[in-house]
């Protein structure tokens, strides 16, 4: 009997490693939030696919809202409500904590 040499599979873990560009454009995205802000405390869970990330971000007042509409312009992220917390004493405010919880479809 002859036997048919079977195809060569693609393993799941090759697979997912194609779709990793997805997860460095991810980690690029938020990376480049740091440029503006004073800390960035962002962890990114999942591999080699990412699912989620959460995390903090510290910038000064006049940056927030270019750090928030870079935050929102992630591909595939789902946000639970963005929020911020202004740090200074009334009526100066120094800094703004940003606290960020997504998932990543």
């Amino acid at each position: 009997m002859a036997t048919k040499k079977a195809a060569a599979k693609t393993r799941g873990s090759k697979k997912l490693s194609k779709k990793a560009g997805a997860s460095q454009t991810l980690a690029s995205r938020l990376k480049a939030l740091g440029k503006g802000a004073l800390s960035n405390d962002i962890i990114i869970n999942g591999t080699p696919r990412p699912d989620a990330f959460k995390g903090t971000i510290t910038v000064k007042p006049s940056a927030a809202g270019g750090v928030l509409n870079q935050l929102l312009k992630i591909p595939g992220a789902q946000y639970k409500p963005v929020q911020l917390f202004p740090k200074g004493q009334p009526p100066a405010i120094d800094q703004i904590l940003i606290k960020v919880d997504a998932k990543v479809r």
